[in-house]
């Protein structure tokens, strides 16, 4: 799996679509009507006068001139230049700042009703789930150790832990302590020197 951001692999050409996806750079778009109609029909005419402090607007051209007109976006003659408008719209959209949303559908074959219970439900009844994993409990068998072949367990005997003790035990007992008091009269002996150490 290659990290190809740029690769979008859809089987819609929509130009429109493929403008509010961010496939097209603003810069090279022609004609950004299309696109700033189908941004309208997504997202709420509210929400778009709110955003950007209009009017009420009509339709595509009458909301871009509007934003022009706002923006200060004028060519000469005092013509509102709707293309930068529709421009300033489209990186509102790609940059995050226009939010879009759709509205869950309408259920109105369901109906919503509140109810006071008194008790839970056998569902949820704790005690009768407690009695079912009892009774499953006593319904295991457990085998016995003949049944699957294994052996009892054997425990180390007292004299089996004194032979231990035994083999375990230092030759000379005597030269360990001496050397354990030698250490403790003299602890400069356990301390080397940094490049000793490291040689």
């Amino acid at each position: 799996l290659f990290d190809s951001p740029g690769i979008v692999m859809s089987k819609d050409t929509n130009p429109a679509s493929l403008i509010l996806r961010n496939c097209v750079r603003i810069e090279t778009i022609d004609n950004p009507l299309p696109a700033i109609d189908l941004l309208l029909n997504r997202c709420k005419k509210e929400q778009m006068i709110l955003q950007y402090d209009l009017t009420d607007f009509q339709d595509v051209n009458d909301f871009l001139l509007k934003m022009a007109v706002k923006m200060g976006s004028l060519k000469k003659g005092g013509v509102p230049d709707i293309h930068k408008a529709a421009q300033r719209v489209l990186s509102d959209w790609n940059n995050g700042k226009l939010t879009y949303f759709t509205e869950p559908p309408e259920r109105l074959n369901e109906i919503i009703s509140t109810e006071l219970v008194t008790q839970m439900k056998e569902a949820f009844d704790i005690d009768a789930l407690l009695n079912y994993e009892d009774e499953d409990l006593k319904d295991l068998e457990i085998n016995s150790l003949s049944e699957t072949n294994q052996s009892p367990l054997l425990l180390p005997t007292p004299a089996d832990l004194e032979m231990n003790e035994e083999e375990n035990k230092p030759e000379n007992e005597n030269s360990i302590a001496e050397a354990m008091d030698e250490d403790n009269e003299n602890p400069q002996s356990i301390v080397k020197p940094v490049n000793e150490v490291f040689k």
